[in-house]
C-alpha cells in the first residue's frame, strides 16, 4: 500500500512514495503530537481514521502554514495598518502589508483580507455604500470596539505593539505637532513615550484618511501637513487619538485653525 505521506493541508494518504513524502515512517510519526487524518482509497467509497500524529515528518514545516485564529497582538497591528493606509491599499501588492506580513507570521493576502474585514465593520465605509469583507471574528469585533469607545488607551497599546514588531519607534510623526516638555523623572519619561505614541498613530490615521492631502488646499507635501485636533488635545483624553476628531492641513492654515482665524462647517468649508 505504500508509505504514508502529508499533504499540505495536515491530511495524510497510504500512497506510492513519492517526491516531498514521508519516508521516516510510521512510528516517527506516531510520536509526533499533530493529528491527521488517514485516507484509505478505495474504489466508490471513502473511508477515513485517525490513525497517526504528524510533526516530525519532512513535511512537518508545511504544517505552520494551516489555518490559524488571529490574536489581539495581532490584531492591534492590524489596526494601526488599517489606521495607516487608505482603503484603495488594503491589498496584498502594497508595500507596508509585504512588509508587516511576515514578520506576524501571515501572508500578504491573508493580512490584506483581515483589513478588509475590519472595513466591513467601518461605519463611515457603510454610509458610502462599501460593505468590506464579510467574515469578521467575534475578537475582530471586540478589537474594533474598544478602539471606539477609547482611542487614546488602544491606540497607545496598537503603536507599542508596532514598534515592538519593527524593533524601533516609527519617527514618521514631527515632533512640532504636539509641544512637550523635557522628562523630569521615570514616569514622566514614560508619559513622553505614550505621547508620542499617540502623536504618530494620529498623524498617520489623519495623513491616511485624507490621502496624504490638506483638507483646504490640497497641497501634497507630506512634510507641510499638520494632523489638526478638532477637539484640542487638552480637551478630551479619550479621543486624542479618533481619527474622526481630525483634520489634515496644511501648516499655515493649521495655526490659523488653531487660533480660531478661521473655523470649518461640515463640508469643511472654511469661513
Amino acid at each position: 500500500m505504500g508509505e504514508p505521506h502529508c499533504r499540505l493541508d495536515g491530511t495524510a494518504a497510504y500512497v506510492r512514495p513519492r517526491k516531498n513524502s514521508c519516508r521516516e515512517g510510521l512510528n516517527t510519526c506516531r510520536a509526533a503530537s499533530h493529528p491527521v487524518r488517514v485516507d484509505w482509497p478505495r474504489k466508490g467509497a471513502r473511508n477515513t481514521k485517525t490513525l497517526f500524529n504528524v510533526g516530525q515528518c519532512s513535511m512537518r514545516k508545511y504544517l505552520g502554514h494551516m489555518p490559524r485564529n488571529w490574536t489581539e497582538q495581532e490584531l492591534l497591528i492590524a489596526m494601526n495598518l488599517y489606521c495607516r493606509l487608505p482603503f484603495g491599499q488594503f491589498d496584498h501588492r502594497t508595500e507596508l502589508i509585504k512588509l508587516v506580513a511576515p514578520k506576524i507570521g501571515r501572508s500578504p493576502d491573508a493580512l490584506a483580507m483581515k483589513l478588509s474585514n475590519l472595513a466591513s465593520l467601518d461605519s463611515y465605509h457603510q454610509k458610502r455604500g462599501i460593505s468590506g469583507l464579510k467574515g469578521a471574528s467575534n475578537l475582530d469585533r471586540k478589537i474594533w470596539s474598544d478602539f471606539q469607545q477609547n482611542w487614546t488607551a488602544m491606540a497607545e497599546k496598537s503603536e507599542a505593539a508596532f514598534e515592538t514588531l519593527a524593533g524601533q519607534p516609527d519617527i514618521s510623526a514631527p515632533e512640532s505637532e504636539t509641544t512637550i516638555a523635557l522628562p523630569n523623572g521615570p514616569s514622566e519619561a514614560e508619559r513622553i513615550v505614550k505621547t508620542r505614541r499617540l502623536q504618530r498613530f494620529f498623524r498617520n490615521a489623519i495623513l491616511a484618511s485624507y490621502e496624504n492631502r490638506c483638507a483646504l488646499t490640497g497641497m501634497a507635501v507630506p512634510q507641510l501637513l499638520v494632523a489638526s485636533h478638532i477637539i484640542p488635545w487638552s480637551e478630551n483624553e479619550k479621543r486624542r487619538a479618533d481619527p474622526t476628531n481630525g483634520l489634515c492641513l496644511n501648516a499655515l492654515h493649521d495655526k490659523a485653525f488653531d487660533r480660531h482665524l478661521i473655523t470649518f462647517d461640515e463640508p469643511r468649508k472654511s469661513s
